[in-house]
């Protein structure tokens, strides 16, 4: 950067030297024209300075592992329908761990019917065997998120994968008994690809579901 601004002031001269001597230009009208043309280097150096300052001071974007996001609800009130109805719900589990984070979802008080299709936030995905299947934009790379569910029936199990996972939070007694409940486990890959594995940031699940079944 140095040299660059030397070349850039001798330029300055040699041109104000030439224009003075094709057009007569005094001394003194020549010293004018040096002065702006340091002025003109000066600013261009302070600029150069601030973007500099600018480029080393400013923050940096923190890492998705590195990212807290607090939850906070109240006592949640109980949900329950009947038809088909795209449910969301409580969070009962919230939890991140080095580039992992954990989620359970409380949807429905009482038995639903089942499951239809899965969104994860506006984005409708397909779901093979728990795991989400990559999108066509490359978004959801496979086996970086998984979907577990339960209906809610009255003594329901805990989630087996979860309890292997983090014993230290969760255990065969959070079975969430009556409670029609989901789990997903969501991963995060390079730092770089980031954007293109979660375009909408941290996913939020929510599902299709036949609610309360109807005895005849």
């Amino acid at each position: 950067m140095p040299e660059a601004l030397a070349l850039v002031y001798e330029l300055a001269e040699v041109a104000a030297v030439s224009a003075a001597e094709a057009v007569g230009i005094s001394g003194t009208a020549l010293l004018t024209v040096a002065a702006a043309a340091d002025f003109a280097l000066s600013a261009g150096a302070s600029l150069a300075l601030s973007a500099t300052l600018n480029a080393v001071l400013a923050p940096s974007i923190p890492s998705p592992e590195a990212a807290r996001q607090q939850v906070k609800q109240s006592i949640p009130p109980r949900q329950r329908g009947y038809g088909r109805a795209r449910l969301s719900g409580p969070v009962a589990l919230d939890v991140v761990n080095a580039n992992v984070l954990y989620r359970v979802l409380q949807l429905h008080d009482g038995l639903v019917d089942g499951y239809e299709t899965y969104y994860l936030n506006d984005d409708l995905v397909t779901v093979a065997g728990g795991v989400v299947q990559k999108m066509a934009s490359d978004a959801y790379p496979t086996g970086f998120l998984k979907i577990e569910t339960r209906l809610g029936e009255p003594t329901e199990t805990a989630y087996a994968s979860l309890v292997g996972e983090r014993p230290e939070i969760w255990t065969n007694s959070h079975r969430g008994d009556g409670i029609a409940s989901a789990y997903f486990r969501c991963e995060n890959g390079k730092l770089e690809y980031f954007a293109r594995d979660y375009p909408n940031g941290k996913p939020n699940l929510s599902i299709i579901t036949r609610l309360s079944p109807v005895f005849d």
